[in-house]
């Protein structure tokens, strides 16, 4: 399962909103997102910090470089 978790107080919600609905479109597993703290915007995957942008929002394109530099690009 996926979490995006993002800063309410910066309204960042859009952007979370974003990267879910695109986890969800290409991926079997499940994406939700949560607030969380002041300045986050962080991916985890089952329950561990998977992806972390400093500079700028994570995009799905993000998502899948992360996995192909894993090996797990299997799943696109």
């Amino acid at each position: 399962m996926w979490l995006v978790k993002y800063c309410g107080s910066s309204n960042y919600r859009p952007q979370a909103e974003s990267l879910s609905a695109q986890i969800n479109q290409h991926f079997p597993d499940t994406c939700e997102i949560e607030e969380g703290t002041a300045g986050q915007f962080e991916l985890f995957r089952n329950g561990e910090s998977f992806l972390r942008v400093i500079g700028h929002f994570i995009d799905f394109e993000d998502v899948k470089n992360k996995l192909t530099e894993i090996g797990d690009d299997t799943m696109f």
